[in-house]
């Protein structure tokens, strides 16, 4: 989700997964 691409990648609660990128 977006608050996981705002904080690099890191998991955060609401989110499906895990999802780690950078672009």
């Amino acid at each position: 989700g977006p608050q996981a691409l705002a904080d690099g990648g890191a998991p955060r609660a609401g989110e499906a997964r895990p999802l780690h990128v950078r672009l």
